[in-house]
């Protein structure tokens, strides 16, 4: 099973593991490190894509 490592709202590490570990894994497929994680709806979502220089 794979899991992402949640640190103040951002994914840090993904990780494969028969069962969560700490209370920072959570299960997910598709979350990438650096997603951001809505721990009150439980949503992962990219990060914004930087602004283009001048």
């Amino acid at each position: 099973m794979n899991f992402v490592i949640v640190k103040s709202g951002v994914v840090i590490n993904r990780v494969i593991s028969e069962t969560s570990l700490f209370e920072n894994w959570i299960p997910s497929d598709t979350a990438q490190i650096g997603w951001l994680y809505d721990s009150e709806t439980g949503d992962f979502t990219p990060p914004p894509e930087p602004e283009p220089e001048p």
